[in-house]
């Protein structure tokens, strides 16, 4: 019984804090509305004096709920009326964390009824057949959902004054959070994010990686609509112009750190070490300089990185390649090659649904470099006519894809080698392999992202913590 009576006292605070959120929260942004301050009272004021009649909430008349449309917007409250709010809930009893907690839903009330007014507003007056699925299912794809349509992503429907409006608000709920809740209190990822920095530098830098997040979400909502040739330039635009803000605010030391974390290079690093679990911050920190110059000695006049006196140096590229290979050792710089490579990982995500053992995806990626090296014995055969080095490298795809099968059974093979392997058809085309690659090559530091990190005031860009 003693040990009861705790978990029963929980369940009251949160059932009590349930309660706030439905009954008092839209009583105060009606009082918002219409301009009442009875909650900025130091006292609860008297019941003939708009005290809120919770006991008659729920048998309100069905008649004076307004119709679907014309609910009026919510308006978000400002900080010294959260304040008070929160003052109250805090003295009802309720926990530090509960009361934040409601304080949160509350300020981010208003956004999320503003979205959904814009997108219902759209479609709410259109019969069915008249309302375009949010992403239509490509023939083939039968089964995805049961109505043939994937999760709709919301700011496909939006305009960009209506994007513009929702940040705008979405800006204006940050500010009251801050006063209120303190820094990155609606998402509370921020301190985990920049926490190798100065508190100041920190508070800086959070709304300029969400600014640009949401203009880089922007720049591909629009693109996904109708892309044209210049949506990449636009894109290089905008992250020179988030680049020179960095430069501006971080100092030299702060900015190359901050480039170990979340520039381009460092992001793909990042995935490669996650395969090494045993690694740690020395080498990964002199893997992020030897992959640097891998990238800068790799750079062609397509891929230019600007200031590099060794552009286009194999040489260099090859010695820094095999500096990095010194630095993990034969079975880790392996690991790390592997985790960067989309038919390895493809081969995961298969041996994590089905529960494949290791040691076969590794085996069925390897089957790469296998068939590498006897397509080069193929085509170096001097005892073969051509026609017959053709169909002995046609017969090594076939072979290679019966190996898949085989390792990772008929339905797993079919949906791996429908996208990935595509180095077979080169087999299957009469044509020899090349060596395996090395470990491609990460963008520069100062490189744009392939897809560029999205943010939503809830969302910062790459919350993932790095300390």
């Amino acid at each position: 019984m003693k040990k009861f009576l705790p978990a029963l006292l929980v369940i009251s605070l949160v059932a009590n804090a349930a309660l706030v959120v439905h009954l008092i929260a839209p009583r105060l942004f009606s009082a918002l509305a219409s301009g009442a301050t009875a909650l900025g009272n130091a006292g609860v004021p008297p019941a003939d004096e708009g005290r809120p009649d919770l006991r008659n909430n729920r048998g309100r008349d069905a008649g004076s709920i307004p119709p679907a449309g014309e609910t009026p917007a919510l308006p978000v409250p400002t900080a010294a009326e959260l304040t008070t709010l929160q003052d109250r809930l805090l003295a009802l009893g309720l926990p530090p964390d509960t009361t934040r907690e409601i304080l949160r839903a509350i300020l981010l009330k208003p956004l999320q009824d503003r979205q959904r007014a814009i997108l219902a507003a759209k479609t709410s007056a259109l019969p069915y057949w008249q309302q375009p699925p949010a992403n239509p299912t490509p023939p083939g794809n039968a089964g995805v959902s049961p109505a043939g349509e994937s999760r709709p992503d919301p700011r496909h429907y939006l305009t960009a004054d209506q994007r513009a409006e929702l940040r705008s608000l979405s800006d204006q709920i940050d500010a009251v959070a801050a006063q209120v809740l303190g820094p990155d209190a609606l998402s509370g990822k921020a301190a985990d994010r920049y926490a190798f920095l100065p508190a100041d530098k920190a508070a800086a830098l959070a709304p300029i990686d969400r600014d640009y997040a949401a203009i880089g979400a922007d720049l591909r909502a629009e693109s996904a609509i109708f892309p044209v040739a210049f949506d990449a330039n636009l894109r290089q635009l905008v992250l020179d112009e988030q680049r020179r803000d960095l430069e501006t605010t971080l100092t030299p030391q702060e900015l190359a750190d901050y480039d170990l974390r979340y520039s381009p290079a460092a992001l793909d690093l990042r995935r490669r070490f996650a395969a090494l679990p045993d690694s740690t911050e020395a080498e990964y920190r002199a893997a992020y300089d030897l992959t640097q110059k891998i990238a800068a000695a790799s750079a062609t006049d397509t891929n230019p990185v600007a200031g590099n006196p060794s552009a286009g140096d194999p040489e260099a590229a090859a010695a820094a390649q095999q500096q990095l290979r010194d630095l993990l050792g034969p079975d880790r710089y392996a690991a790390f090659e592997r985790a960067g490579d989309p038919d390895y990982t493809a081969l995961q995500n298969a041996a994590a649904r089905f529960n494949i053992p290791t040691d076969t995806i590794n085996k069925v990626y390897d089957l790469r470099a296998n068939a590498a090296a006897l397509s080069q014995q193929i085509t170096t055969d001097d005892t073969l006519a051509p026609a017959e080095r053709q169909d002995a490298l046609r017969a090594l795809a076939d072979q290679v894809r019966n190996d898949v099968h085989g390792a990772l059974g008929d339905d797993v093979a079919d949906a791996y080698l429908k996208t990935n392997m595509l180095w077979l058809d080169t087999l299957t085309e009469g044509a020899p392999l090349t060596a395996p690659p090395p470990a491609t090559a990460p963008p520069p530091a100062n490189a744009p992202p392939a897809t560029p990190a999205d943010a939503t005031p809830d969302t910062p860009p790459d919350a993932t913590p790095a300390q």
